[in-house]
Parts: structure tokens; C-alpha cells; sequence
């Protein structure tokens, strides 16, 4: 929020997490829908507060009362489903692009779309105060309130904010703040890697608009994955980023590959229920050769993103300090620097009484890096969006890597059954 304060003091929005459901052929009951927000609402304080930052202290929080009504509601009444649908994306376009101060406007929106038809729910957070985590877990409270019979908080008891800066300090103070420090230190003995996807101009020279693609991988190829990720002992998101990080190396002009990765940041217990933007964007090295084989390369970024998580406990700003004097940039944002972005992507689900919605991928334009990819493993297919500064990357280059995530692993690569 310091980074996001402006001259005049207010605290603009960075990004917005925004999401439409849609429920076709259901009834809304709108009363019901409000007094699942409320009881969700009130269980996280990130939600019902201002922000201010204060000099030294950083920023700084205080609850406010829950308004009167938490839900907007527009009755669209005969509607057909198709024409109630494109209003609900139209609501989620326009909070998606609303730039809020957070001194005075509430973090969260939402908006009820009814009628004869179905309903739908668009949901509006900021991100400088939810992370990935804490909207799926909003998400639950909220299935879990409405399914509720009783008014009491869907989770009294969970720790503050405060409770959980308390428990993060001595881990990063102290001995083991020494520790972590010299990790990094060691870890990236050249500064913070850059990764130039066809050419070695400034990251000024990309324009922040960027294009969309996505891709799907399903059916027997989607099975096929999985099997490799289980032989290969990894993860479906680790497969993935390793076989379209080994497909755009060629595009890669200097020598290092890494990516930033959003880790959790949630490394104290205190931490694990609580709303808020934890999330610690990091630097993955992936260690393997300009000419090393997908193998190899499937290890790295194993190997990266297991060191990284157990190391993530550092800010980037802070791990920035540890090597600032070989750093090539002398930039302080990750999105400031020439540099690929890849992040899992879990999928969104709210079930209101057994009814569960439907849930769009949003898409996305503003490219905040030269690449950012999105994986979202759903148990029946392996999706992937991303985000691409057209200066650097073309669509053919993109349908190129994505269509790697789909072809089969060379049998000598996977180990022996």
C-alpha cells in the first residue's frame, strides 16, 4: 500500500480480483445471498476496513461497521438467460476496471443480477488486501454461511492481521532472518534474473497493453499428463511450466531462465485462515542449460519452485535489498524488469444450497511482464491463459509453447515403471 499511495495520499488499487457466477435455471433468494455475505463480511476484517500508511509503520487498518446492505441487486425479471448473462459480464467489465481509494472505498462489491432465467453473482475485491487464497477461501465462507441456519460469524475466533504480523516478526528478524537473507544472497549472486523474450530492449519499450490467448488440454493427452507428472514425481503445474518454459528457450536471447511465481507468503500458522494479500511474488531459478533436454528441465523447475517455497518468507523488496548491489536493473517491482510471470490458477467454486456455479475465466490485457502464463489443473483438462506484450511475443509463438504442454514426453525421458 506504500507503493500504491499517490502524492495527494490516496491509496489507488493496484488490481482487482472480479468474478462473475452464474447460476441458470436457479431461483435467487436474495435475502438468503445477503446474509451469507454479511456472516462471511464479518469474519474477515480485511473486508469492512480503511487504510491509511503511516511513515515507518507501513500501512495501518480500522474496521469499520458493515454498511446496512451489503448486496446490490438489479431484477431483470423475464429476461432470457443469455440476456441476464451478458449483463452480469458487463457489471464484472465495469468493476474490473474501477479504481478505488482505499482511505474511504470499501474493498469489496457485490452484485445480484436475478430473474426468471437464473441469477448471477458478481463479486468485486481488491487485491492489495485479498490474495488468491483468501478469495477462495471468501468463496467457502460465503457456500458455507448460506447453507447455515444460525446468524453467529461463519468463523469466530480466527486470528487479526495484527496477530499475524506478531507471529511473522521473529521469523524474520533474527537469527533466522540472518539465515533467509544469506539464502538469497546466495541464491542469486547476479541479482534478480532477467529473461528477454527476443530482443535485450528496456522493459519501458513494451507497452502495458497486451493480448490474450488460451488453450485447453483435455480428454486422453490430459490423462496422458498426469501419468507423466506421476512418474516424474511432480505436480501438473510443474510439468506444464516446465515443458512451455523448455518450448520458448530458443526465444530466450541472454543466457539465464527463471520466472516470478506468487508463493502463498503464508509461513506462519497464524497466517492460515486469514484474509488478506500474502501472497510473496518471487523469483523461480531454473537451473538448466540453454541445451539442456526436457528432462532436465522438468527437474529445474522442481527443483526452483521447491527452494523457493521453502524460502518464501522474505518479501521481494527485501530479497531485492540482499543483492541490490549486483543487480542489474536498479529497478525495485518485478513487472519493472524484462521477466516471464507463471502462476497456478486454482478454479473458482461457490455453492450456494447444493446449487454450484458456473465460473467464467476472466480475460485478462493489461500485461504486467513480457509473458504471463496461467495454469488451472480441473481434474478433467490442464487450461492455460496468458497475457503477452505483442513487442516481444507474437500469438504463433504463444500457440507454439502452449501446444508443448499437450505433446507427449519422449518414453527414454520418464523413468522406468
Amino acid at each position: 500500500m506504500r507503493r500504491q499511495t499517490t502524492e495527494s495520499g490516496a491509496i489507488t488499487s493496484e488490481s482487482i480480483i472480479c468474478n462473475a457466477y452464474y447460476f441458470p435455471g436457479e431461483t435467487a433468494d436474495p435475502e438468503r445471498i445477503e446474509s451469507a455475505l454479511r456472516r462471511a463480511v464479518r469474519a474477515h476484517p480485511a473486508l469492512h476496513s480503511t487504510y491509511r500508511t503511516a511513515g515507518e509503520h507501513g500501512a495501518q487498518y480500522a474496521e469499520l461497521p458493515l454498511p446496512p446492505a451489503l448486496l446490490e441487486r438489479e431484477d431483470l425479471g423475464a429476461w432470457s438467460w443469455d440476456r441476464l448473462r451478458a449483463r452480469a459480464r458487463e457489471v464484472a467489465s465495469r468493476e474490473s476496471g474501477r479504481v478505488l481509494d482505499l482511505r474511504s472505498d470499501p474493498p469489496l462489491r457485490a452484485v445480484l443480477l436475478h430473474g426468471a432465467a437464473g441469477f448471477a453473482l458478481v463479486i468485486r475485491i481488491d487485491h492489495s488486501v485479498c490474495d488468491g487464497i483468501s478469495y477462495a477461501r471468501f468463496l467457502r465462507d460465503v457456500g458455507e454461511a448460506y447453507g447455515a441456519a444460525d446468524e453467529e460469524p461463519t468463523a469466530a475466533g480466527r486470528p487479526t492481521l495484527a496477530e499475524v504480523a506478531a507471529a511473522e516478526r521473529p521469523v524474520l528478524e533474527g537469527e533466522s532472518g540472518k539465515r533467509l537473507r544469506a539464502a538469497w544472497r546466495e541464491r542469486l549472486p547476479s541479482g534478480v534474473p532477467e529473461v528477454m523474450l527476443g530482443d535485450t530492449t528496456s522493459w519501458r519499450e513494451g507497452a502495458a497493453e497486451g493480448a490474450y490467448r488460451v488453450c485447453h488440454i483435455d480428454g486422453e493427452r490430459y490423462r496422458e499428463h498426469v501419468a507423466e507428472a506421476k512418474r516424474l514425481r511432480v505436480t501438473s503445474f510443474v510439468l506444464a511450466t516446465a515443458k512451455i518454459l523448455h518450448a520458448l528457450r530458443p526465444s530466450v536471447v541472454n543466457d539465464e531462465l527463471a520466472f516470478f511465481c506468487p508463493f502463498p507468503g503464508r509461513f506462519v500458522p497464524e497466517a492460515g485462515t486469514v484474509m488478506g494479500n500474502f501472497v510473496n511474488l518471487l523469483p523461480v531459478v531454473v537451473d538448466a542449460g540453454r541445451d539442456a533436454d526436457l528432462a532436465t528441465t522438468v527437474r529445474a523447475v522442481r527443483d526452483g519452485v521447491v527452494w523457493t517455497m521453502q524460502h518464501q518468507g522474505l518479501p521481494f523488496d527485501a530479497v531485492l535489498e540482499q543483492v541490490r548491489d549486483v543487480d542489474p536493473t536498479g529497478e525495485t517491482m518485478p513487472k519493472n524488469r524484462r521477466a516471464i510471470f507463471i502462476a497456478g490458477y486454482p478454479e473458482d467454486e461457490l455453492d450456494l444450497g447444493g446449487a454450484r456455479a458456473q465460473a467464467e475465466l476472466p480475460v485478462m490485457t493489461t500485461a504486467l511482464f513480457d509473458l504471463s502464463v496461467w495454469i488451472s489443473d480441473t481434474r478433467d483438462a490442464v487450461r492455460c491463459m496468458a497475457v503477452y506484450r505483442p513487442r516481444y511475443v507474437s500469438p504463433e509463438q504463444v500457440d507454439a509453447w502452449f501446444a508443448a504442454v499437450g505433446e507427449p514426453l519422449d518414453a527414454a525421458a520418464l523413468p522406468a515403471r
